[in-house]
């Protein structure tokens, strides 16, 4: 079966296209299903820890402790390029949870909120660091997993 959502699966079945005993067990993916959680001033956020992160920078920038505080900003890791074979390879991104700048000290920062650090986004965080020195990169860990670094 190709890889399709679960609702879809189920819609499959209602209609007897697919055997309901093929649901059994079934669960959709980490994101697949994941609802947006909506902060307070209207803005889509993946998860409710990075809806109580922002709701913070949000007071530290009204506070005036930090300006530019930005939403999802994305960042090209690696730029598109041609291999040898003449294919055609798109650009490597990374999408941070938000960035701002430091109001005192004018420091560029990426904050991101994990859960547990997955090795694609170590790679890609490393890959950040190695493409935006300038940048101060924040993770923070929303459960206690004994993760204290990303490296």
């Amino acid at each position: 079966m190709t890889r399709m959502s679960l609702k879809k699966v189920r819609q499959l079945a209602e209609r007897g296209m697919v055997d309901p005993k093929e649901l059994e067990g079934l669960s959709e993916s980490r994101f697949s299903n994941a609802e947006k959680v909506v902060a307070p001033d209207g803005t889509k956020l993946d998860s409710k820890a990075e809806a109580r992160k922002y709701v913070h920078l949000l007071f530290l920038q009204r506070a005036s402790r930090i300006c530019d505080l930005r939403v999802h900003p994305t960042y090209v890791l690696r730029d598109r390029y041609v291999d040898s074979y003449g294919r055609v390879h798109r650009a490597i991104t990374y999408e941070g949870d938000f960035s701002y700048v430091e109001s005192d000290t004018g420091q560029a920062v990426v904050c991101e909120v994990k859960g547990r650090m997955t090795a694609a986004a170590a790679i890609k965080l490393k890959l950040f660091q190695e493409r935006y020195p300038e940048i101060r990169l924040d993770v923070e860990y929303t459960k206690d997993t004994g993760q204290r670094s990303w490296r």
